[in-house]
């Protein structure tokens, strides 16, 4: 693991790690990390709500706007119940919204695709297609030695927001990128 990882207990969720320690994490458990379309769809819904609960901002559902100090929150409580319940998403997923950042499996890209006339220069046009390469997975080692031989390398999509955000970005539809740590 990452030498800045951090797991502030059983009841609260690991931080720091990057995308291949997520990925790698999910594979031994026979899972997968999510795409964003996946991703988006268990926060929002059929109805592309807001929030995970709603369309309506609830302080209680959302783990944001703390201070260092503080950090995250516990994901449940002394019980194991669920520590904001009001906040699951329609089909039960919890915490999608602040605490920590969640990784996808999916490219960052920052092309706006409401521009019919952009061109796209071969990167991940709109609409979406599964097998269009940003879904691509790559081992750690061909992943430094890529970016080792480019000027660039590929970002990857964080959803959710995390304990620092404010209110308003910790919406379903807020999206952010990190470049990976080679």
């Amino acid at each position: 693991m990452a030498a800045d990882f951090a797991f502030p207990g059983e009841a609260r969720p690991v931080e720091n790690i990057n995308w291949f320690e997520a990925r790698d994490f999910c594979a031994l458990r026979e899972a997968r990390l999510p795409t964003e379309r996946e991703w988006e769809y268990a926060a929002r819904g059929p109805d592309s709500l807001t929030y995970p609960w709603g369309n309506v901002f609830v302080p209680e559902n959302v783990v944001y706007n703390r201070v260092a100090a503080q950090g995250t929150a516990d994901v449940v409580d002394a019980e194991g119940n669920p520590a904001r319940p009001g906040g699951a998403s329609w089909v039960g997923a919890l915490d999608m919204s602040g605490n920590v950042y969640e990784w996808t499996s999916t490219r960052y890209d920052e092309l706006d695709y409401s521009q019919l006339t952009l061109n796209f220069q071969g990167l991940f046009p709109y609409p979406y297609r599964e097998n269009d390469g940003r879904e691509a997975d790559e081992t750690q080692i061909a992943f430094n030695r890529r970016v080792s031989e480019q000027s660039f390398y590929v970002l990857r999509v964080l959803r959710g927001g995390a304990w620092d955000f404010t209110g308003t970005v910790v919406r379903g539809a807020a999206r952010n990128k990190t470049a990976l740590k080679a």
